[in-house]
């Protein structure tokens, strides 16, 4: 009986320390935000491959604000063609390739269209 109380205690102690352990060094794995524009480009990537256009532009925004120049282009190319219930905005699409060709990356040539000016 002693040795099971004994036991008992011992036990609940190890488990009581381990939520000071995890809070000392210990996290959780980050998920997509705009901390981590990469991560959010790759979920981008990852919703547009599934045909989920409109979710891939949220994680492509999140990773273009943080300065991802990829996902500045991949905005630039969606919105210029219109694709899985995101409307055509050469507007937008436009702002995009600037943003990405600021950045020294390549965009589509020519870059303009009917109508839109800089």
């Amino acid at each position: 009986m002693k040795y099971r109380k004994a036991f008992g205690i011992v036990f609940a102690a190890a488990f009581s320390l381990l939520p000071a352990a995890a809070m000392a060094g210990f996290s959780q794995p980050q998920s997509a935000s705009t901390d981590d524009p990469e991560a959010s480009y790759q979920k981008g990537l990852r919703l547009e491959h599934r045909g989920e256009t409109k979710a891939a532009v949220e994680a492509y925004r999140l990773a273009a604000d943080g300065g991802h120049g990829l996902a500045q282009r991949k905005l630039g190319d969606i919105y210029g063609t219109g694709k899985n219930g995101v409307r055509r905005d050469y507007e937008t699409s436009l702002k995009w390739y600037w943003r990405t060709q600021e950045q020294g990356l390549e965009i589509p040539k020519p870059f303009v269209y009917p109508g839109v000016r800089r």
